[in-house]
């Protein structure tokens, strides 16, 4: 940072973050932090503009805040992002000299600055090959210089984006799809950019910006204010890596983990189990991020958007396709019954279809209702076989995940949910690497020609394996099985999943015969993750082994007596 220069008397910029420092520290307090330096940087840009106006004669400019500074959502080590605006091209020449020694004059106080001059007809012309200047107008604020040219461009913006809105919406998806996409489209990192990574606060920033391009849209409004706690978790997060790195940085690597646990928790957690509340919060705003987002993109009016929509003919008694998504007809009746719910799922599986922003939301309202009935009244193996039978069952799964069906028709799942286990074979969290696997698997079976291996695949016959939701195709049942043969840390991943999810198979009550193949695997699994659970540490920072290990001795007990009956 470069030397200070201010007045004598008038608190310098560093003072002012080893101030918000010392005040974060004791009271974690984002939203103090982001107003007080938002307020100190405001009155050096004023301090600075008042030194410049003079210089600048009769002519007229205004310097306007915009992005994030232009929010007041400035973090302690964030860039400011300036507007310096003139009246006319004509202009610019008289203040050059103003312009160059402004922001000099801000660099010299402390302070890292983007800034840029343009006329307010450079502002309310469209440019597609620079949308970013357009969204930042959105957040527009006034700092100094002549008001009334800023009140100009306001009135003019309005006229804008009222004109040109669908097509920004349809380019900033477009980035928010490409962003999304540079991070794998997922939100399961161990180490996250907070700040870019699927759930972060970019995420958060493009349903603000989607916010005010429709200003119509309630759904939009309301999943804003639904997200105001994990918007806030983040930005406290945030604040905390740019004061421990001292710099703007958004990386929340292993290390910054662990402090994380120990000073922002609000009791004592592992940093595994902290990891858990930043994916749960990441994970609803990367889900409303992603709704609005295909809101915005079925807003295509053009003749190749109506020739996709003829999936619409695949629309049922029980639901109904538009638009390349799924409604419910009878929501009622769909999660009355753990069966109702995975014909619907059945259905994504089937056709590659996701569910609407509508379904979503019944089926997370209605998620304790149907682990409840599915606690009294399992849905048996038929429906889960044709669920996993299908070409898409990977986006089904997530589908079933995001709207909370996944841990109500599978209890078991929640205790891999969001699971970090770090070592050199993790790049996800445990849950989302079964995600991955299933997804490479069906890619590879839509391909045409299909490749050797997964010809011959189809050619065997299906083997049950422990749990449906690796028991798509017979080589991942014998994958597994080789995994409790031999085991080795490599191989720890999928005995971990098939731990925490045995009892998850007993439930759909498959046949006599299949038990049989079932139970010898089921009982030399039992024993190698016991050994595992109680000779590992790092296992114990994972999960509980003693729940793990005495839930799934006893489920292999209880059902090898009802076994030997039946025999």
């Amino acid at each position: 940072m470069a030397d200070d220069s201010t007045p004598a008397g008038v608190p310098t910029h560093r003072d002012v973050i080893q101030s918000l420092a010392a005040a974060f520290q004791s009271n974690r307090d984002p939203q103090q932090a982001l107003a007080a330096r938002t307020a100190a940087v405001d009155e050096l840009v004023a301090r600075a503009a008042a030194e410049h106006v003079a210089a600048a004669g009769e002519s007229r400019f205004t310097i306007a805040a915009c992005g994030g500074y232009g929010r007041r959502e400035l973090f302690p080590y964030s860039d400011i992002d300036l507007l310096i605006l003139v009246p006319h091209e004509s202009d610019i020449g008289a203040l050059k000299t103003v312009f160059s020694d402004l922001p000099q004059a801000l660099w010299d106080a402390g302070l890292r600055v983007g800034h840029s001059v343009r006329t307010v007809a450079d502002c309310v012309q469209l440019n597609e090959q620079n949308v970013e200047l357009h969204i930042s107008l959105l957040d527009l604020r006034y700092l100094a210089g002549d008001r009334s040219l800023l009140d100009e461009l306001t009135t003019k913006l309005h006229d804008f984006y009222h004109r040109h809105a669908h097509l920004l919406m349809q380019r900033l998806a477009e980035l928010s799809r490409a962003r999304h996409a540079k991070y794998n489209d997922t939100v399961f990192h161990l180490e996250p950019n907070i700040k870019e990574t699927p759930g972060g606060l970019r995420d958060w920033h493009l349903l603000h910006w989607l916010g005010l391009l429709m200003p119509q849209n309630e759904a939009i409004r309301e999943s804003a204010l639904a997200l105001r706690s994990p918007v806030e978790f983040l930005s406290r997060l945030r604040c905390f890596l740019h004061f421990q790195t001292n710099r703007d940085s958004n990386l929340l690597t292993f290390d910054l983990q662990d402090s994380a646990a120990q000073e922002l928790a609000d009791g004592p957690l592992l940093p595994g189990q902290w990891m858990r509340l930043y994916f749960k919060g990441a994970r609803q705003i990367s889900q409303s991020a992603l709704r609005a987002l295909e809101y915005a993109e079925t807003q295509d009016t053009s003749l190749v958007q109506q020739f996709r929509d003829w999936r619409a003919r695949l629309s049922t008694t029980e639901f109904t396709v538009s638009r390349e998504q799924i409604f419910l007809r009878k929501p009622t009746e769909t999660t009355a019954s753990g069966e109702g719910v995975l014909a619907l799922f059945a259905f994504v599986s089937r056709h590659g279809i996701r569910l609407s922003w509508d379904a979503q939301r019944r089926l997370r309202a209605d998620a304790a209702l149907i682990e409840q009935r599915v606690a009294t009244r399992a849905p048996k193996w038929p429906l889960w076989k044709e669920l996993f039978g299908q070409p898409h069952v990977a986006l089904a799964l997530r589908e079933m995940e995001e709207t909370g069906a996944l841990n109500a028709l599978i209890p078991e799942w929640n205790a891999i949910d969001s699971l970090v286990v770090r070592d050199f074979y993790h790049r996800y969290t445990v849950d989302e690497h079964t995600f991955v696997a299933i997804e490479a698997i069906d890619d590879l079976a839509r391909t045409k020609p299909s490749p050797p291996q997964i010809s011959k695949l189809r050619k065997r016959p299906p083997m049950p394996a422990s749990i449906p939701c690796l028991a798509r195709h017979c080589s991942r049942t014998q994958r597994i099985s080789m995994a409790l043969k031999r085991p080795s840390p490599r191989r720890l991943k999928s005995i971990r999943t098939v731990s925490a999810l045995g009892s998850s198979w007993v439930k759909c009550k498959p046949r006599m015969g299949k038990r049989r193949k079932l139970l010898p695997l089921t009982r030399r699994q039992s024993k190698i993750i016991r050994a595992k659970l109680t000779s590992t540490s790092s296992w114990e920072n994972c999960m509980n082994p003693s729940r793990t290990g005495a839930t799934l001795v006893t489920l292999i007990r209880k059902h090898s007596v009802s076994n030997r009956r039946t025999l």
